[in-house]
């Protein structure tokens, strides 16, 4: 059975509730908040959860990205093409994803001697509205406290239609590059081909059933464990060509990647 919440809690609360009647064995979830008490007392009535793209705790199975890891991908990509006004634009802060990325945007601007921090425009929904509402607090900014560089933590859609909502003032990347966050099929597709940063969505995925299948087969022996997947950046349109490229790194402007095999995962 498959449920989408679309980022509703009572909507996930439901959904919780209808697969506790039709007594499911396991749920692989991505989960509205990771301290929801339904999730605890469903647990405990004996069905097996495990967190998709969401970190746990010890009390079950877990299988996310590095977040922060995408957060300086993303601002370094920047920084390294010459831009030093930085947004970041994503929220609520009361997600754990957004804080992370955020937390690594920052690093990497702290990290190259920036004397601000990427600057954190915070939306409060996970609609088109919101994408375009962020976008538009973009293009309202004056030419001198604009930022030149901007990471959309959105849902690719959202962050679509941020892109589009600045295009239509703006000129991407030549007044604006813009990096997205996740799926980059949607983002090459896009009208404003979208520069993102990669989740492993297959491997989490596959990664994610294996461990619900592991528990249901060995619940007595099975030890839960935490595995963590690392992010990529995908080079499009709205970020080439903007401003003087400058290679901190050495590396190609078009192959920022993190330190380790990729997305090879790794287990805390």
């Amino acid at each position: 059975m498959l449920c989408n919440s679309g980022g509703d809690q009572v909507r996930e609360d439901h959904y919780l509730g209808l697969l506790r009647e039709q007594r499911s064995y396991g749920i692989l979830m991505t989960p509205v908040s990771e301290k929801n008490k339904k999730i605890s007392e469903i647990r405990r009535q004996g069905t097996l959860v495990v967190f998709v793209d969401r970190q746990s705790g010890e009390l079950q199975c877990s299988v996310s990205v590095e977040d922060d890891v995408g957060g300086q991908l993303a601002a370094a990509h920047l920084i390294a093409l010459g831009h030093r006004r930085i947004a970041f634009v994503g929220g609520p802060l009361t997600t754990r994803q957004v804080t992370d990325r955020l937390s690594g945007a920052r690093a990497a601007t702290r990290r190259q001697g920036l004397r601000d921090d990427a600057k954190l425009i915070e939306t409060t929904g996970l609609n088109v509205a919101a994408g375009r509402y962020a976008g538009h607090r973009i293009t309202m900014m004056s030419k001198a406290t604009r930022p030149t560089g901007g990471l959309l933590r959105q849902r690719p859609d959202r962050a679509g239609s941020a892109a589009e909502e600045t295009r239509q003032r703006l000129e991407v990347p030549g007044d604006l590059a813009i990096v997205g966050y996740d799926d980059i099929e949607f983002a090459a597709a896009a009208a404003v081909s979208l520069t993102s940063v990669r989740q492993p969505r297959a491997q989490l995925g596959h990664a994610a059933a294996e461990l619900l299948i592991e528990e249901v087969s060995a619940r007595k022996t099975h030890e839960h464990r935490q595995v963590v997947f690392r992010p990529e950046l995908v080079v499009l349109a709205s970020t080439e060509g903007a401003p003087t490229p400058k290679r901190w790194d050495g590396r190609p402007v078009n192959c920022f990647r993190p330190s380790g095999p990729v997305p090879r995962p790794h287990r805390l």
